[in-house]
């Protein structure tokens, strides 16, 4: 009984001092993480654009997305609101060149966190290339910050692009998910 009783001690103090160093340290990470993704897809370029388009069947946040809201236009290009439940992202597009380039700027409603995100579409003889890059800035303000830092530090960008894509290429349709070739940088 008293080895049970060590090993939980001993468990409960290495998660203890697990969460106070993501906390402790985390604040000290950097704030900017960048990420680019590159993926080959069996589309016409203008097909990939208009699943880029389509909000609401492909939200930037994904599966975390309960609801998004179409916004006021911003210089003549869309921008909307996606709502987490627990936090909102504004989504504002920058630059739309269709159905080759797109900028978007996301920002965080509760987390201090903003990002940039491009996207470049180029033919190809079997469909289309994209390359995609994202680029996060997370500055102190909430308790969430560290763990934010830590995510991004150990790969969340790029993981965070290569789900949106997998994703994107999936309600493209089984030839573009099965036919989608994840190009190595």
């Amino acid at each position: 009984m008293d080895i049970l009783f060590v090993s939980l001690g001993i468990i409960a103090g290495l998660l203890f001092v697990l969460v106070v160093g993501v906390f402790v340290g985390g604040r000290f990470l950097p704030e900017r993480y960048e990420a680019t993704f590159v993926i080959e897809l069996p589309c016409k370029s203008q097909e990939v654009w208009d699943a880029l388009m389509d909000i609401e069947k492909n939200p930037v946040t994904g599966s975390m997305c309960k609801r998004s809201e179409r916004l006021a236009d911003v210089n003549g290009m869309p921008s909307w609101l996606e709502d987490m439940g627990s936090s909102k992202i504004i989504v504002t597009t920058e630059q739309m060149q269709p159905p080759s380039r797109l900028r978007r700027r996301f920002a965080d409603q509760v987390v201090p966190m903003t990002a940039e995100s491009d996207t470049a579409i180029e033919e190809t003889a079997t469909g289309c290339r994209v390359t995609a890059s994202v680029v996060n800035v997370v500055r102190l303000g909430t308790w969430h910050v560290p763990f934010f830092r830590v995510i991004l530090l150990f790969g969340g960008g790029k993981s965070g692009l290569r789900s949106y894509w997998k994703r994107l290429a999936r309600g493209l349709g089984k030839d573009a998910y099965f036919g989608a070739k994840i190009v190595k940088k």
